[in-house]
């Protein structure tokens, strides 16, 4: 969501001398709100993230209205369109950069500083889309922390106007290939929201549809006369203004469409895909109705609807992940009283935005130039954050070392989980198993299995170092999101995931492994659900079935923890998470269903935790941290945690110390 339609609104009738539309401002107002809510409130406006294809509609029909216009007139240039989108664009985004740069230097920790200075640096170079698209996947951090997460749909805009002004020239001479357009890229867009949902949801052309559709409503209202079926829309369109029950019926169902996905449609939902048509189609329906229509008028046209706009949506985000960043004890990041000061303090710097930076900017001569350099000055910025691997001296010594083990860890996972080979992602299925993860290296020994998510994934290096030890084959077949159940189906965390299990389980029944470890991010299914698999495998005679329960976790990732509650050299070794209680409780639950099920059972919370605390770093050692994320093990920590819980059950112990992650290298 970019740029201002309150600012562009206005614009209209000063630049190109359009009418001045309230009600569209209304519209954006109701955009901006519903993604404001979503965010703070989400049980209020579950599918408020609509509100940014309605936007996308908004802005490609007002800024095509500009466009368009000119080109009638003769008048059109692309030094002064261009100009026009930095006095628009810079002023509020650059501030906005700039404070949370601010902020990140008093708050953040090397690592999440770096990645702030990334992600600034992308918003600057309205390329946030791409960046979180590279982003995406498993092991991405939680979205919750990521301040500038918001940019990704101004990058999808800006990379619109780069070409947009190049093509309107002949696309209205020619509509029906801007038809095409929006055709081509709708289906882009249907076609990935299952094969690649993060391509689906940020990758320029899969959204380019919605402003495209806003286009060509402009080109429906001002264009010089059509023919054939586009001529008879455009005479429809062009004449709601004197039709009003046909206008005040089309504003009605507009605001149905907007409105039914902003309150019922689930973050699970596939999205974009055709869910986006509703909200898109509504936006759409309650431009063309026109000024003068029943909801246009007495909604949308009123003046604390107006009041909203950009710089709201820039600030609102940024402030809800401050509080989660700053962790404060006596104010949680999740109390409505929390959420609701930081709501209240985005407007409160909307406000001061716009009145004190955008109104004085759009008044002043040769600000350009200075913008411009605002913009470098950024840019530069950002580049010192990451040069300086998150502004690490600010820092003690220890500090530093716990953000380089945890850098150097998450630059590894994908190696060491054997990630789209052994440890599969969404977008595989079963049969994208690669041949070494059921290698037999040693002949005649004994196979171990291991089976489930990436909880199943994070324990492969330590089975390994035993496995290397004391000879035993050691078989992977792991997938993101997809936990050892016979039969789970969840499109959502993984559309492959019940023909993966279904693999899973005929290789079991044709290579007979003398033992089958499952482990899984428990709290995130129905646990019961392993009784199934626990039968078929019992049915395959399977001599040693062995189900791990849940390792810590913490609303944070570990390390950035750990960072906190270190004090100078002191490395506190356990630190308390408020979730044991919950994953105690599943502990208890599988412990249970594992008896009665007559197989082995092992808890990592009893072995790495106690009334102290969860271990995150064994010893108070950084190189022994045991997380690089909220929950996945290190090549330490699997050593650690493998040591401790499943190397009796393998009789493998004398393999590994203790203090097994002395033996990660």
């Amino acid at each position: 969501m970019a740029s201002t339609p309150s600012s562009e609104n206005g614009a209209l009738t000063a630049a190109n001398h359009l009418t001045y539309r309230p009600d569209i401002d209304g519209l954006r107002a109701v955009a901006v709100l519903s993604v404001l809510m979503f965010h703070a409130f989400p049980k209020v406006s579950r599918g408020g993230f609509v509100g940014v294809d309605v936007f996308f509609v908004i802005s490609g029909f007002l800024i095509s209205s500009i466009i368009l216009k000119a080109l009638e007139q003769n008048t059109f240039s692309y030094t002064e369109f261009y100009a026009r989108r930095i006095r628009r664009i810079f002023p509020a985004l650059m501030l906005m950069l700039g404070a949370c740069l601010l902020f990140g230097w008093f708050a953040l920790t090397p690592n999440e500083y770096k990645a702030l200075g990334r992600h600034a640096a992308a918003g600057a170079l309205f390329v946030s889309n791409l960046a979180l698209w590279r982003e995406a996947g498993y092991f991405d951090h939680d979205s919750q922390t990521k301040a500038l997460l918001h940019l990704w749909s101004l990058g999808i805009e800006e990379q619109f106007y780069i070409v947009w002004p190049l093509c309107l020239a002949w696309l209205r001479k020619i509509p029906l290939t801007l038809v095409g357009i929006i055709c081509l890229s709708f289906a882009a867009n249907v076609l990935l929201v299952g094969a690649s949902p993060d391509a689906a949801f940020y990758a320029p052309f899969t959204r380019f549809w919605e402003l495209a559709l806003g286009a060509f409503l402009a080109q429906l209202t001002l264009a010089t006369p059509w023919t054939g079926w586009l001529g008879s829309a455009q005479r429809l369109v062009q004449s709601l203004g004197g039709r009003p029950v046909a206008s005040d019926a089309l504003s009605i169902a507009g605001l149905l469409l907007v409105m039914g996905p902003v309150l019922g449609l689930s973050s699970d939902a596939r999205f974009p895909g055709w869910w986006a048509s509703l909200p898109v189609l509504g936006a759409f329906g309650l431009i063309a109705a026109g000024p003068r229509a029943v909801i246009n008028r007495r909604l949308l046209s009123t003046r604390p609807l107006v009041f909203v706009g950009y710089p709201l949506y820039l600030w609102h985000w940024p402030m809800l992940v401050g509080l989660r960043l700053l962790d404060l004890s006596w104010l949680p990041a999740e109390s409505r009283l929390a959420k609701a000061g930081a709501v209240t303090a985005a407007f409160v710097l909307a406000s001061l935005t716009h009145r004190q930076v955008e109104l004085r900017v759009r008044r002043a001569r040769g600000v350009v130039p200075v913008l411009c350099a605002s913009a470098l000055a950024v840019l530069l910025a950002c580049g010192a954050v990451v040069w300086s691997d998150g502004a690490g001296t600010r820092f003690s010594d220890a500090q530093q070392r716990i953000a380089s083990v945890a850098a150097a860890a998450a630059a590894a996972k994908a190696t060491e989980y054997r990630a789209s080979s052994c440890f599969l992602d969404n977008t595989q299925s079963g049969a994208s198993f690669k041949p070494e993860c059921t290698r037999r290296v040693f002949e005649g020994s004994p196979t171990v299995l291991l089976w489930g998510d990436s909880h199943a994934a994070h324990l492969y290096q330590g089975l390994r170092s035993l496995s290397d030890a004391h000879g035993f084959n050691l078989a992977q077949l792991t997938a993101g999101r997809c936990p050892p159940f016979i039969g789970y189906s969840a499109a959502r965390l993984h559309p492959h995931c019940a023909n993966i299990n279904q693999h899973v389980l005929e290789w079991a029944a044709d290579n007979r492994p003398r033992t089958v470890i499952l482990a899984a991010n428990w709290p995130l299914y129905k646990q019961s659900a392993v009784v199934a698999t626990l039968d078929r495998l019992r049915a395959l005679s399977i001599e040693q079935i062995v189900v791990v329960g849940p390792v810590a976790m913490f609303a944070r990732p570990q390390s950035e923890l750990l960072i906190r509650h270190t004090s100078g050299a002191i490395v506190p070794e356990r630190l308390v998470t408020p979730r044991f209680p919950e994953l105690k409780a599943i502990d208890e639950l599988l412990r249970r269903l594992s008896a009665e099920a007559h197989v082995e059972f092992v808890s990592v919370l009893d072995k790495t935790c106690s009334s102290q605390g969860c271990i995150v770093a064994a010893e108070g050692r950084p190189e022994l941290l045991l997380s690089f994320d909220q929950a996945h093990l290190t090549r330490a920590g699997s050593n650690f945690v493998v040591a401790r819980t499943l190397c009796e059950l393998l009789a493998a112990c004398g393999a590994m110390h203790p203090v097994a992650g002395r033996l990660a290298n």
